[in-house]
């Protein structure tokens, strides 16, 4: 009788120790998969963040370009008067 408890310990125990395995590798496919997304995600924010950078230097040139053709127009007029 105590034989056959403990091979049903034994065998709950086996059984345990596969669901917990099982539940485990579950749980490291779920984290691969959100740390895929989040570095997807991160590339993603990255590439918007280099446009958004280079559309403000595009602005920022062209606003200097704008002023310095407006100063050199001043200064002509003032080298005229």
């Amino acid at each position: 009788m105590l034989k056959e408890r403990l091979e049903e310990l034994r065998s709950d125990s086996s059984k345990l120790k596969e669901e917990q395995n099982r539940l485990i590798d579950n749980l490291r496919i779920q984290l691969n998969e959100t740390r895929d997304k989040l570095t997807e995600m991160k590339e993603e924010k990255q590439k918007e963040f280099k446009k958004l950078k280079e559309r403000y230097e595009d602005q920022r040139r062209r606003e200097a370009d704008q002023n310095t053709f407006e100063l050199e127009k001043l200064r002509n007029e003032i080298a005229l008067a």
